[in-house]
């Protein structure tokens, strides 16, 4: 089970991203087959935050753009908060390479907050819905095939942020083109 706790509270996939033996690179690789076969970002390791925070202390920054991209409630403020105090705290690591991807993976945190980080999670949340069959290709309401399972919790986060931020602002577009699709009528 990819959702499996060991006996300290971790999952495979936090000890994936604490794992200092494997490379930046083979993360991402396995990370992305794990998210293909339905692995639980959210779930919070006992210490250290969720993965993101994870992925943000080990500075893995490919792994960190993936959680960002597939996972909704990675980029709620409070998380990437934590994310961004997780990549400042990292220690041992002090050489230029190092320092210059903590300074990256900060900012590329920081693209994710604010208004500025509302697109960004607004693509997100199109991803998880339509690929829950919840959300035509268009971005409107519809049952359609299930392109992979989504956690239940970013299921939540994903309808959530769509009924509050999104859903309102995709009707006034319709209703400016003079056009409303039959599942919103």
């Amino acid at each position: 089970d990819l959702n499996a706790l060991d006996i300290q509270g971790y999952t495979p996939l936090h000890v994936l991203m604490r794992n200092p033996k494997i490379s930046s690179d083979d993360v991402v690789k396995v990370l992305e087959v794990m998210i293909a076969k339905g692995v639980d970002t959210s779930i919070t390791s006992p210490r250290d935050g969720n993965v993101l925070a994870l992925a943000a202390k080990y500075l893995h920054f490919e792994a960190t753009r993936t959680i960002l991209a597939t996972d909704i409630s990675a980029s709620e403020p409070e998380s990437i908060d934590q994310a961004i105090e997780a990549c400042m705290t990292m220690t041992g690591r002090v050489t230029d390479t190092f320092v210059n991807l903590r300074t990256k993976t900060r900012e590329l945190l920081k693209l994710w907050t604010g208004k500025e980080g509302a697109p960004r999670r607004e693509k997100v949340v199109l991803k998880v819905l339509q690929d829950a069959g919840q959300l035509d290709s268009t971005g409107i309401r519809a049952k359609t095939k299930v392109v992979h399972l989504v956690p239940p919790k970013q299921l939540e986060v994903a309808n959530r942020f769509y009924d509050e931020h999104m859903k309102k602002k995709r009707e006034r577009m319709f209703e400016s083109l003079h056009f409303m699709p039959m599942t919103m009528r």
